[in-house]
């Protein structure tokens, strides 16, 4: 992969062009010169701005999701190019087009991790702009989502694992619960593990370098353990994610001959630490992440989840693994917050 670093003057420049017939003429003329322009494009560097231009441009539109997509467009021949400014400039108008959507969480996350990517760059007005945006946007969740009584608690601090980051808790990861007691259970029959999973494409990488080890822990043969595309999503590992596969009514992993995931009883079986081959969110299951909020997932939410109701709360049953993830400060915020809402629940 090739990497084509260029000037906050060319980015300037190339955003005049494109940008240019948005002032010429009605949106639908300019939308069509985009498309025409990003189906004649040769190279990467035209058109990352073309895409950038054109969800711009249906952000204007109201085209919100049309938006997103053109954006994501962007994002991912920034990554291929490994260029930190260029997904940058992606994020911030991600932002833009959360705010658009009246999203405050959305903007100040996708803000936020503008700024990360730019911490590296020379050029300081960058994410000095970027600031002033997450200051209105955290200003704005101030005054009219976070509440005293809101079910989204601020956390002191932005914490950060990998490409993780987490801003806020959902109250009910402190109420509600399940057996958390997984293979002690005589009922579930790996009920939550019948849908497959997210895998960030650097787990899968480290799946498919060991496979021939795996294959004796699962059942079906390595072909069918992820679907073919990849997704790009800035909180995975990597930023880009796939699925695995469930067979018939189970995921592609669990254990051959018994209960549970197989790639857990193998990383026990080799002495390795089963966060280096366990997918992220089947780790955390039943907590779920999004927009810098940590949250129960929404099996336990709706109270779907076979075992929900009763057993540990979500928090304590996850508290160990937050800590790996977050560290010691982290859980013991949590902890600080947890106390406070049991004793007002």
């Amino acid at each position: 992969m090739g990497r084509k670093l260029i000037s906050s003057d060319e980015i300037d420049q190339k955003a005049a062009c494109a940008l240019v017939m948005f002032q010429q003429g009605p949106y639908a003329e300019a939308e069509q010169f985009l498309l025409e322009k990003i189906r004649e494009a040769r190279d990467d560097v035209n058109r990352y701005f073309l895409h950038l231009n054109y969800g711009g441009l249906l952000m204007k539109m109201g085209r919100w999701e049309d938006s997103r997509e053109a954006l994501i467009q962007s994002a991912q021949i920034a990554l291929h190019h490994k260029n930190d400014l260029w997904l940058a400039l992606v994020h911030e108008k991600l932002g833009d087009l959360s705010v658009a959507e009246e999203n405050r969480f959305g903007a100040l996350h996708h803000y936020r991790y503008a700024i990360r990517k730019s911490a590296s760059l020379p050029d300081r007005s960058i994410i000095e702009n970027l600031e002033v945006k997450v200051n209105a946007a955290r200003n704005t969740l101030d005054s009219t989502v976070l509440s005293p009584d809101s079910t989204i608690i601020p956390l002191n601090s932005e914490y950060i694992s990998g490409n993780m980051a987490i801003s806020f808790v959902h109250r009910d990861i402190f109420l509600k619960t399940y057996f958390a007691r997984c293979l002690e259970c005589n009922f579930c029959h790996d009920w939550c593990c019948s849908f497959g999973a997210d895998i960030d494409i650097q787990n899968v990488q480290r799946i498919q370098q060991q496979k021939e080890e795996i294959l004796p822990f699962v059942r079906p043969p390595e072909g069918e353990w992820f679907e073919a595309e990849y997704t790009y999503y800035e909180e995975y590992a990597g930023n880009l994610y796939t699925r695995i596969n469930p067979q018939g009514p189970r995921c592609a992993f669990i254990s051959k001959d018994q209960r549970g995931c197989g790639l857990h009883r193998y990383a026990l079986s080799k002495g390795m630490d089963y966060h280096e081959i366990k997918p992220l969110v089947c780790i955390l299951f039943p907590l779920s992440f999004e927009e810098g909020i940590l949250s129960p997932a929404p099996e336990l939410d709706d109270n779907s989840l076979v075992c929900a109701g009763s057993g540990d709360s979500v928090y304590q049953a996850m508290k160990n693994e937050l800590e790996f993830y977050f560290g010691q400060e982290f859980s013991e915020e949590l902890d600080t917050i947890e106390q406070r809402v049991l004793r007002e629940k």
